[in-house]
C-alpha cells in the first residue's frame, strides 16, 4: 500500500489584478502631475512622456489580462498535465527493481487521477497473475488488502473484463449499482466494490509493441468527479511510460536471475570438476616420480601430458568463475606498491617456458617508477596477453614486453609479429567468449575479457594496436605508486 502526493486538482487559479492596478494608479498621478507642471515649450516633458508610457503599459496588460483569462484553464491543464508527466517520467526512471516499479505505478496513478489504482499483470499465458492496489486513505488498508488477495480469473466478469477482451482503453463516466452488479463475480466480490465506492472508472492497457503486460483501472470515489476525454489522453499516457517501466524491470530481473543461475551452475561445475582432476593430477606425477626413479623413460612424456591438460583444464575452470566474479563485481583487487621491473622480469619467466620455437624479449630503456597493483591480478594479465601473443605469432617470430612511464601510470605493452587483426574484429576482441576464427580449439575466448576486466579493476585501461599482416601490440596502463620507495633502474 502506498500513498500518492495529490495531483488530481490542478491549480485554477485566476490571476490577480495587483499589477494592472498599480500601472493605472501610476498613469493617473503622472496625468495629474503632467496637468499641474507649466508648460515652458511645445516639447514633450518628461511628464507627458511618463503619462504615455504608463497608459500604454496598462492598456497593453489589460488586453493581456483579458487575453490569458479567455485561455487560462486550457494552459493550466497543459502545465499541470507536464507537471504530473514530468514526475513520473522521474519516478518511473528511478529505479530497476520489479517490485518498487509496480509500487510506484500505482502510487503515481493514485496520485494523479485516481483515489484508488488496481493493476493486474499476467503471465505468458494471459491469464493474471496478480492484483496490487493502493488506496488514497490510508484508512482503507483493509480493502486494499482484501482487493489483493482476490482471485482473478479470467472466467466470468471482472472489472478487467472489457481490457482482457479488447485490450483497450475505455471510460465509464458514472458507475451505477446495476454496472457494478454486472461486474461482480461473488457476493464478497459485490461487497468489495460497493466498498469501494466508484463514482468513476478508467480501464487502461499495459502494452509494449503490442505485448501485453497487464491492465490498469483508475477508480475515482470523490462526489462531481467524472473521468472525461482529457483524463483518458492523460490516462493512456500515464500507462504508457507505466508498461515501458515494467518491461524494462521484467527485463532486468530475469537477467539478474540468468546471471544468478548460471553462476551456481558453474560453481557447482567447477567445484566437481577440479576434484577428479587433482585426483588425475596427483596420480600423473606419482607415477611420473617412479617412472624417474626406475628410469623408464617410456611412459614419462605421456605422463606430462596428462599433468598439462590437468593445468590447463585447471585455467579454464578459474577463467570461467574469474569471468562470472568479474560480472557480478565480485573481484576484488587488493593493491600494494610494487617493483615494475620485477613484475616484468616474473612475467617473462613464466612465459619463457611456452617461447620455445619464438624470440621473448623485452623493450624496457628507461628508469620506471613503482606501481599501484595487485600483484597476483597483474601477472595473470600479463600471462594473458603474453600467452595469446605466443600462441597466434607463426614459428621463428618476435614476442616483446615493454613498458614506460607515462606521468601518473605506466604503460606496459605486449607486442607480436603475428598476422595482424583486422578493424571488424578489434571491436569485438575483449567481449567473453569471442574468438575470431570460429571453432578455434586454442581457447575459450575468455583470456582479453579477463584480462580488460582485471585492468578496469586496478583503475587502468586497455586497448589494442594492429593492423592485418604487421603484428599487433596490446596495451594497458595502471596507476603509479606515489608512496613507493624511491626509483628503480630497469634491467635489459
Amino acid at each position: 500500500m502506498g500513498e500518492g502526493k495529490d495531483m488530481r486538482r490542478p491549480p485554477w487559479k485566476t490571476e490577480g489584478r495587483v499589477m494592472l492596478s498599480g500601472v493605472l494608479v501610476l498613469g493617473a498621478l503622472a496625468l495629474v502631475l503632467a496637468l499641474m507642471s507649466p508648460r515652458h515649450s511645445e516639447e514633450w516633458s518628461f511628464p507627458s512622456v511618463a503619462v504615455l508610457m504608463a497608459l500604454t503599459l496598462g492598456v497593453g496588460v489589460l488586453l493581456g489580462s483579458r487575453r490569458r483569462e479567455c485561455s487560462t484553464p486550457a494552459m493550466q491543464r497543459r502545465e499541470w498535465e507536464s507537471r504530473v508527466l514530468g514526475e513520473v517520467g522521474d519516478r518511473l526512471a528511478s529505479t530497476l527493481d520489479h517490485e518498487q516499479t509496480l509500487t510506484n505505478v500505482a502510487a503515481l496513478a493514485v496520485g494523479s487521477l485516481a483515489d484508488c489504482c488496481l493493476l493486474a499483470l499476467e503471465t505468458e499465458d494471459w491469464r493474471p497473475r496478480r492484483l496490487k492496489a493502493v488506496h488514497r486513505d490510508a484508512n482503507q488498508g483493509p480493502l486494499v488488502e482484501a482487493l489483493e488477495r482476490t482471485a482473478l480469473e479470467r472466467r466470468g466478469p471482472s472489472l478487467l473484463s472489457p481490457l482482457l477482451e479488447t485490450r483497450r482503453p475505455w471510460v465509464l463516466p458514472e458507475v451505477t449499482s446495476g454496472s457494478l452488479q454486472s461486474l461482480a463475480r461473488s457476493e464478497e466480490h459485490l461487497r468489495l466494490l460497493l466498498e469501494l465506492n466508484p463514482r468513476s472508472l478508467m480501464g487502461l492497457p499495459l502494452q509494449v509493441h503490442e505485448h501485453f503486460l497487464g491492465t490498469l483501472v483508475l477508480v475515482a470515489s470523490a462526489p462531481r468527479h467524472a473521468y472525461g476525454e482529457a483524463d483518458l489522453r492523460l490516462g493512456e499516457e500515464l500507462a504508457r511510460r507505466a508498461a515501458l517501466a515494467i518491461q524494462s524491470a521484467r527485463l532486468y530481473r530475469t537477467a539478474r536471475e540468468a546471471t544468478q543461475a548460471r553462476d551456481d551452475v558453474l560453481a557447482v561445475v567447477a567445484h566437481d570438476l577440479r576434484n577428479p582432476l587433482n585426483a588425475i593430477s596427483i596420480s600423473a606425477q606419482t607415477l611420473l616420480r617412479q617412472q624417474i626413479v626406475v628410469g623408464d623413460t617410456r611412459l614419462q612424456a605421456p605422463l606430462r601430458i596428462i599433468r598439462g591438460s590437468v593445468e590447463r583444464m585447471n585455467r579454464l575452470i578459474q577463467d570461467l568463475l574469474n569471468v562470472s566474479r568479474l560480472e557480478a563485481g565480485r573481484l576484488a583487487v587488493e593493491t600494494y606498491p610494487e617493483p615494475t621491473e620485477s613484475l616484468l622480469q616474473e612475467a617473462l619467466e613464466e612465459a619463457r617456458p611456452l617461447a620455445s620455437r619464438l624470440q621473448l624479449g623485452t623493450d624496457i630503456a628507461e628508469v620506471l617508477p613503482w606501481v599501484r597493483v595487485d600483484r597476483e591480478r597483474i601477472l595473470q594479465v600479463f600471462s594473458n596477453l603474453l600467452g595469446n601473443a605466443l600462441k597466434f605469432t607463426p614459428p621463428g617470430g618476435r614476442v616483446t614486453l615493454g613498458a614506460r612511464a607515462e606521468g601518473t601510470v605506466v604503460r606496459f605493452w605486449v607486442s607480436d609479429t603475428g598476422p595482424g587483426i583486422p578493424p571488424e574484429a578489434r571491436e569485438h576482441l575483449f567481449d567473453r567468449f569471442w574468438q575470431m576464427r570460429h571453432g578455434d580449439r586454442r581457447g575459450a575466448g575468455l583470456g582479453l575479457s579477463i584480462a580488460k576486466g582485471l585492468v578496469e579493476a586496478h583503475g587502468g585501461r586497455i586497448w589494442v594496436e594492429s593492423e592485418p599482416g604487421r603484428g599487433s601490440t596490446f596495451c594497458f596502463v595502471v596507476p603509479v605508486a606515489h608512496e613507493a620507495p624511491t626509483l628503480t633502474s630497469s634491467g635489459p
